[in-house]
């Protein structure tokens, strides 16, 4: 089933599933904490951004 992550609440019950699916997670999220939640426009625009963004960190780390 898709869920979309639209709340931080979301995001910490997901965390949650993956520890208890995998608990090799749990000292990697006890340690990290849960990830900030990246809010993107949507549609065309907001993939845009993410493939701009993404070439731009490939063309910095080089």
């Amino acid at each position: 089933m898709t869920q979309l992550i639209t709340t931080t609440a979301d995001l910490e019950e997901g965390m949650a599933a993956l520890s208890l699916s995998d608990p090799r997670w749990q000292p990697i999220i006890a340690r990290t904490g849960i990830p900030p939640l990246r809010r993107r426009e949507g549609g065309f625009p907001g993939l845009a951004a993410i493939i701009v963004s993404q070439q731009l960190s490939v063309a910095s780390a080089r």
